[in-house]
């Protein structure tokens, strides 16, 4: 499974809201996921 569409299970994001990239950041333990909504 994709890293987004794991973190768009794992935060039960659904449509019409999207994962739009997911930043990790390892030493700082930092998780940054970016989401979006769709047009309409």
């Amino acid at each position: 499974m994709e890293s987004k569409e794991l973190y768009r299970h794992l935060l039960g994001i659904n449509e019409p809201w999207t994962v739009e990239r997911v930043h990790l950041d390892l030493p700082r333990g930092h998780v940054d996921v970016f989401v979006e909504h769709t047009k309409g």
